[in-house]
């Protein structure tokens, strides 16, 4: 039996799933690979694309960063941006085995961008979104929506 997750983003900038110390059913959850060094990047990542490893762009384009080159990552030193550089709103999905009958927990950290402006001053994102849905086959076991609107935690912090 296969499962998938897809994650559909309005504004939210970084999705990490965290590795464990029990089994992870996720391959690359905290997208570490491919390395993108110290202060490496690699932007507008286009939908179709497994770069990533383990991950499908869905829709619009996601950014690949490190914490030296742009947020701090929330686990190893890499995460998602998926208000990819160009084409606005990013997505991935991941397709994964699990066994029936099997309990499994769902957990992700986030953080949004909090500015849209490289510029001291420059605008700021108030809010954002992001669909999440586990689905087997054409049925959808579990569906829901993040809304972050309240204030960013300082230095950009994760959520769970």
């Amino acid at each position: 039996m296969t499962r998938s997750i897809l994650t559909v983003v309005g504004v939210l900038s970084s999705l990490a799933l965290p590795q464990y110390a029990y089994a992870n059913a996720l391959t690359n959850g905290d997208f570490e690979t491919p390395d993108q060094g110290t202060f490496g990047f690699t932007f507008n990542i286009p939908a179709g694309s497994t770069l990533i490893t383990g991950w499908t762009v869905t829709q619009g384009n996601v950014d690949l960063t490190t914490t030296g080159c742009c947020f701090t990552a929330f686990s190893g030193h890499q995460d998602v941006d998926l208000v990819g550089t160009l084409q606005g709103n990013g997505g991935l999905t991941q397709t994964f085995a699990t066994t029936p009958g099997q309990t499994y927990a769902l957990t992700l950290e986030y953080s949004r961008n909090y500015t849209a402006s490289v510029s001291p001053g420059g605008a700021q994102i108030t809010s954002a979104s992001a669909q999440i849905s586990v689905t087997e086959g054409l049925s959808t076991l579990l569906a829901g929506v993040i809304l972050d609107n309240g204030p960013v935690p300082a230095g950009g912090g994760y959520r769970s």
